[in-house]
């Protein structure tokens, strides 16, 4: 069950973290870059600027904390012996994340434009009237 709980959680973090950190990563770079263009300016160097910006290019990795929590919690359990009202507790959590991913990518699905930012749902809108957004 816990192997369970942890895949769901995996899951639900990965999708979580590409959602929220694309946005994050746009703003981080767009502050950078006007960091590099003030440089530029001035006459100083660029190169930690220039070497920040690639490094947010290529993204990160979400956070594994969940992991370490139901690492610790499935040790205990093992040391306690098994309880079949915590055990039903365990399945009833598994149950609700996997409906909860679910009725997520559901929602996504039929409703594509919630996900979107502004100028993304701009563009579809146009391009369903046959119209393109000049760039």
């Amino acid at each position: 069950m816990y192997k369970n709980i942890l895949k769901e959680l995996r899951i639900i973090a990965t999708k979580t973290h590409k959602l929220h950190s694309k946005s994050q990563i746009k703003k981080e770079k767009a502050l950078l870059e006007y960091k590099k263009y003030q440089l530029l300016k001035e006459g100083k160097p660029i190169n930690e600027i220039t070497q920040q910006i690639e490094n947010l290019t290529t993204g990160g990795k979400p956070s594994d904390k969940f992991e370490q929590i139901f690492k610790q919690l499935h040790n205990e359990e093992k040391a306690k012996g098994s309880n079949k009202i915590k055990e039903a507790n365990f399945n009833n959590i598994y149950t609700f994340l996997n409906s909860q991913r679910i009725y997520q990518e559901l929602i996504e699905r039929y409703n594509p434009g919630l996900t979107m930012d502004q100028t993304e749902n701009i563009e579809a809108s146009a391009n369903r009237v046959g119209l393109k957004v000049p760039k």
